[in-house]
């Protein structure tokens, strides 16, 4: 799922996957871009904590700020037209979530307090339906259960409501994390993990 195996029997070639870097991943990419990036993230951490001896404390707190300011300012492109990010989102899926994304926000906003309920986002969507998800070159997928974005699923099944409790909840973990590591619960390369995790899941 998070590889694609099929490069070990020749299929695609190597040459074909130079020039598609992307080949690499498997049939579910974005968990292989979190994957990917989380394993980059603790490596980086691993080496900074190993050789950065003097001021190891400020420049794991920088490497952790880097990472999550990019990781928001990504999400923040993706619903941007016409960016570098939302290009390039659109050229591995279709251009149809994000016609998708931009009427669920309207639906969000006609129920932002609570939302539309659970499991109700294809009726969301029905009430604000964008006629160009017929057009060919989004593929004709009218059909849509869910936006495919955590995000906007939130926003639109469980409103504002929800999703400040979601927030809480993660920001509880993550306290909780930071208190089991200054208690010498955990190790510090454990807490780096279970501190990135959240991110990886919302990136993915």
């Amino acid at each position: 799922i998070l590889f694609n195996v099929a490069i070990l029997w020749g299929n695609p070639t190597l040459s074909t996957v130079l020039a598609k870097p992307e080949l690499l991943l498997g049939s579910a990419r974005a968990s292989s871009v979190s994957a990917g990036l989380l394993l980059l993230f603790i490596g980086g951490y691993m080496l900074l904590r190993a050789h950065a001896s003097q001021y190891r404390r400020y420049v794991l707190v920088v490497w952790g700020a880097v990472w999550a300011i990019a990781v928001i300012g990504s999400i923040a492109l993706l619903f941007t037209p016409g960016s570098l990010v939302q290009e390039k989102y659109i050229e591995s899926s279709t251009a149809a979530r994000v016609l998708v994304w931009q009427s669920a926000m309207e639906s969000i906003s006609s129920r932002p307090v609570l939302g539309w309920g659970p499991e109700n986002f294809e009726q969301a969507l029905q009430k604000n339906f964008n006629n160009q998800l017929y057009e060919s070159e989004n593929i004709g997928e009218i059909w849509f259960d869910r936006a495919h974005n955590v995000f906007v699923d939130t926003l639109v099944n469980v409103g504002m409501v929800g999703s400040v409790a979601s927030l809480a909840v993660i920001s509880a973990f993550l306290y909780t994390i930071h208190r089991a590591r200054r208690h010498g619960l955990i190790k510090d390369e454990e807490a780096a993990l279970l501190f990135a995790l959240p991110f990886a899941h919302v990136l993915q």
